[in-house]
């Protein structure tokens, strides 16, 4: 039978009284005193334990890894690659990974853009199954207060039993009135995510996506190559930093860890949709005035263009490029310029493509339509 506290039984029998604990003179409000100190010979004798890895000398549950790179350096792409190997236990930039359940965050891309990506890696990796174990949190176009957000992590961190929560990016998280170059509110912003999100006795690790600042990079220390307050380099438990090298579609992975033994950098490849391992000299970042503009071979443009069954308008073209190699605008615009210079591609005009709408359409050399004549042909360079 339930009782209410004070309430008077239906079978006549005295209120059950209530209960007032009482009030302790050294915690009092404070949630900070109720934090004992340790006595260190006592500590000995029951010794506390590391948490588990998550990944192999990289990240232990309790702890955050901070992921940072250049705007556009494939950064979403290495978290999901690693939530990926993750959640069916393959290894990731060579470390080993245990298997295990991920909450992954997405203030980023809409759900469409998140779905075809972590569907591309799959494929990739020979998943068959789809991983049953990799929950998203979709939350681009949201605003909530950063207490509410973390509020609504946690609680699904805890539901859902992760080993494993990813917030990408971190900056979405900032209040109105919270400054990136401000030490102070910083400091303030991971420590509150330290307690809501790791001060749970180690049930799952964290990963904070983090920026550089503008410019070249390859003449900082690769701890000042975060943008903003110097808190973030020294609050994190361990830093992977993917900075350009000076060979192509290659970059740079730098590991700075509080409490792991050091990794030395290496240098790794895109290949989509994933960065495969390279023998080039880490140190060969791509310096100032390097330029050069992105390449694209012939086969990966027939392929791209091969998903449809004729031709494929320019800006489905552009937004196939840029889902499928992680560039920006301006890099697309002049990969396309590179590839119709070499005439591997056309912009076609016709009252035929008119009719459905298209006002210009890419078709390649040996798939040009027959019943197009060459005068219609119109080869353009993209500014």
């Amino acid at each position: 039978m339930n009782y209410n506290i004070g309430a008077m039984p239906e079978d006549g029998t005295e209120p059950i009284p209530e209960v007032i604990e009482p009030e302790c003179e050294d915690c009092s409000a404070d949630p900070a005193k109720k934090i004992l100190a340790i006595d260190f010979s006592e500590w000995r004798k029951n010794p506390p334990q590391y948490h588990p890895e998550v990944i192999s000398g990289i990240v232990r549950k309790g702890d955050y890894l901070l992921i940072g790179g250049a705007s556009k350096a494939r950064k979403t792409w290495t978290a999901m690659g690693l939530v990926t190997s993750l959640v069916t236990g393959q290894e990731w930039f060579g470390r080993k990974i245990a298997a295990g359940r991920v909450l992954y965050c997405n203030f980023e891309l809409h759900g469409a853009s998140f779905f075809r990506r972590v569907e591309s890696i799959t494929r990739k990796m020979q998943v068959i199954e789809p991983p049953t174990s990799f929950n998203v949190l979709n939350l681009k176009n949201t605003y909530h207060t950063p207490d509410e957000y973390l509020q609504r992590i946690a609680s699904d961190a805890e539901e859902l039993n992760v080993d494993l929560v990813v917030i990408d990016p971190i900056y979405k998280m900032y209040g109105e009135n919270d400054d990136e170059n401000s030490n102070a509110g910083i400091g303030r912003i991971l420590q509150k995510i330290r307690a809501a999100l790791l001060n749970n006795d180690g049930k799952y690790a964290l990963i904070l996506v983090h920026h550089f600042s503008k410019g070249n990079q390859s003449a900082k220390n690769p701890i000042d190559r975060f943008a903003g307050a110097g808190a973030f380099a020294r609050d994190a438990d361990s830093m992977m930093l993917l900075t350009e090298h000076e060979e192509e579609d290659c970059t740079t992975v730098d590991y700075v860890f509080r409490d792991f033994a050091p990794i030395e950098p290496h240098v790794m490849k895109w290949q989509y949709p994933l960065w495969i391992p390279t023998a080039h000299n880490p140190e060969k970042l791509k310096k100032p005035g390097n330029n050069k503009s992105p390449k694209l071979g012939k086969d990966d443009v027939q392929m791209l263009i091969d998903l449809y069954e004729q031709s494929i308008p320019t800006n489905d073209l552009k937004n196939r490029i840029r889902e499928k190699y992680g560039m920006g605008t301006n890099a697309v615009d002049r990969l396309i310029s590179d590839v119709v210079d070499k005439g591997w591609i056309y912009r076609i005009s016709s009252k035929r493509l008119s009719a459905k709408g298209i006002t210009s359409s890419w078709v390649s050399r040996h798939e040009f339509p027959d019943d197009f004549v060459e005068s219609k042909i119109q080869e353009v360079s993209v500014a």
